[in-house]
C-alpha cells in the first residue's frame, strides 16, 4: 500500500512539473491577470510566480505581481518586484510610476522623487506622472511644484477628469473656492462616475448651504454604489435645513436602524421632524432619549417645555423651562417660554421680568410686542409703546396696529 501511494505521489509530481512545462509564461501571465481581477490574490501570486520561472525576463509579470503585494499591504516585497522589472526594461514608465508611490508609502521621499522625474524623462507627454507627482506635492503642502505639475498635466491632455479633480484640491488649499468648484465641476463633466469629485463639491455647497444641490449630488453618489453613513448624514441634514422633514426622518431612520448610531444630534434633529409632522409622541421619545444622553443641552429642555405645552401639559413645561434656565441662565427661549406661561396665568409682572431677561440675550420683536401686551395690562403706556415701537423697528409689522391703538 505504502508503495502504491508512493508510486502514485511521485506520478502526480511528474503530471504537474510536465503541466507546468507545457505551459507558456503568456498564458500564466494571462491566468494571474484574471485572478487579479477576481481578487484572488494568493492565486494571481502563484500564476506570476509560474510566470516569471518560465520567463525571468517577462517583466510585465513583475508589475503585476507587486500590484498584489501592495494589495496585500507587502510594500517592501513591491519594491523588489518593481526594481527586477526595471532591471529588465529600464524605460519601464508604469513601473517606475508605480514604484515611485510605493517609495511614497515606505517614506522614502527622495527616492519618490527620482523615480517620477525618470518617468518624465522617459514620457514627457504622459499627464500621468505629472499628476502622481502633483499628487505627493499636494500631501506634503508644496503648492508652487503642485501647480505647476498640474498645469501642464492639464496642457498634456486637458480631458483627463483627475487632473481636474486634483486641481480642486490644490484650489481647496489655495483657499479659491470658486475655482476649486469649477474643477470639480469639469471632472464631474468629464467623468459622470467620479464620486471623489461628488464629494468634495458636495462640501463646497454645504458651506454655501446650497442644500438643494447637496441633495442632488447625494443621489448620484448613491446610485454610484457608495454606502457611507456620513452620506446618510448630510442628506438627511440638507433636507432637514429645506424644511424637507420626511425626506430627513427617512434617512435619521436609516442612520439609527440600519446603522445603528447613538448620536445625539441625530436624536435631536429626528426630534424636530416628528414635531414638525405633527408626530408629537415620537418627538417626545426622542427629546427625553437627548436630555438623558445630554442632561446639560438646555435647548432640548425647550423643546420638551414646548412638547408640554402642545399637550396641555403647562407644569411640566414649566419644569423644562425651570432646567433650561437653571443650565444656562442666559437660554432666552425659556425665558420667553416662563413669561408666556405666565402671560396665560395674567401674571404680568413676572411675565415683563422674564420679557426682560429673553430680550437682553436675544431682542426677537414678538418678546418686544408681548412685553408691551403685559406693560398695558398693567397701565404702563409709556413702556408699552416703548416696546411697541422697538417691536417695529427689528421688523415685527404687528406692532404698527397696536401703536395706532394705544400709543395715539
Amino acid at each position: 500500500m505504502y508503495r502504491f501511494l508512493q508510486s502514485l505521489l511521485f506520478s502526480f509530481v511528474i503530471l504537474s512539473t510536465s503541466l507546468l512545462h507545457s505551459q507558456t509564461a503568456n498564458s500564466f501571465y494571462e491566468a494571474g491577470v484574471q485572478k487579479y481581477k477576481a481578487k484572488d490574490l494568493p492565486g494571481a501570486i502563484t500564476e506570476f510566480t509560474n510566470c516569471v520561472t518560465k520567463n525571468e525576463f517577462f517583466y510585465e509579470a513583475y508589475l503585476e505581481r507587486a500590484k498584489c503585494y501592495l494589495d496585500q499591504k507587502k510594500p517592501d516585497a513591491a519594491i523588489k518586484d518593481l526594481t527586477k522589472a526595471i532591471s529588465v526594461d529600464v524605460k519601464y514608465y508604469d513601473a517606475y510610476l508605480l514604484r515611485a508611490n510605493t517609495y511614497i508609502l515606505l517614506k522614502q521621499d527622495k527616492n519618490a522623487l527620482a523615480d517620477f522625474a525618470k518617468a518624465i524623462e522617459i514620457k514627457p507627454s504622459d499627464e500621468r506622472a505629472f499628476i502622481a507627482r502633483a499628487d505627493y506635492y499636494l500631501k506634503t503642502d508644496d503648492l508652487k511644484p503642485a501647480t505647476k505639475d498640474l498645469t501642464q498635466a492639464i496642457q498634456l491632455n486637458d480631458k483627463n477628469a483627475e487632473s481636474y479633480y486634483k486641481r480642486g484640491l490644490l484650489n481647496i488649499k489655495l483657499k479659491k473656492e470658486n475655482e476649486a468648484l469649477a474643477d470639480f465641476t469639469k471632472a464631474i463633466t468629464l467623468n459622470d462616475a467620479y464620486t471623489d469629485a461628488y464629494l468634495q463639491r458636495i462640501k463646497i455647497y454645504e458651506e454655501r448651504r446650497k442644500f438643494q444641490d447637496v441633495i442632488t449630488d447625494i443621489i448620484k453618489v448613491l446610485s454610484l454604489g457608495t454606502e457611507d453613513p456620513e452620506i446618510y448624514r448630510e442628506r438627511a441634514l440638507a433636507y432637514f435645513y429645506t424644511n424637507k422633514y420626511n425626506e430627513a426622518l427617512t434617512d435619521f431612520n436609516s442612520l439609527l436602524v440600519k446603522y445603528n448610531l447613538k448620536d445625539a444630534d441625530i436624536f435631536y434633529k429626528r426630534g424636530i421632524c416628528y414635531q414638525k409632522t405633527n408626530k408629537t409622541a415620537e418627538a417626545l421619545k426622542d427629546f427625553t432619549k437627548v436630555s438623558q444622553m445630554q442632561p446639560q443641552n438646555d435647548s432640548v429642555c425647550v423643546l420638551l417645555a414646548e412638547i408640554y405645552l402642545a399637550q396641555n401639559k403647562a407644569a411640566n413645561a414649566l419644569m423644562s423651562y425651570n432646567k433650561a434656565v437653571t443650565i444656562n441662565p442666559s437660554c432666552a427661549k425659556a425665558h420667553a417660554g416662563r413669561a408666556k406661561l405666565y402671560m396665560n396665568q395674567n401674571k404680568y409682572q413676572a411675565a415683563i421680568t422674564e420679557f426682560d431677561a429673553a430680550i437682553k440675550n436675544f431682542p426677537e420683536g414678538e418678546w418686544y410686542f408681548m412685553r408691551a401686551e403685559c406693560k398695558d395690562q398693567i397701565k404702563d403706556k409709556k413702556g408699552a409703546c416703548d416696546d411697541l415701537q422697538s417691536a417695529l423697528s427689528v421688523g415685527y409689522k404687528q406692532a404698527q396696529e397696536s401703536i395706532n391703538r394705544i400709543c395715539k
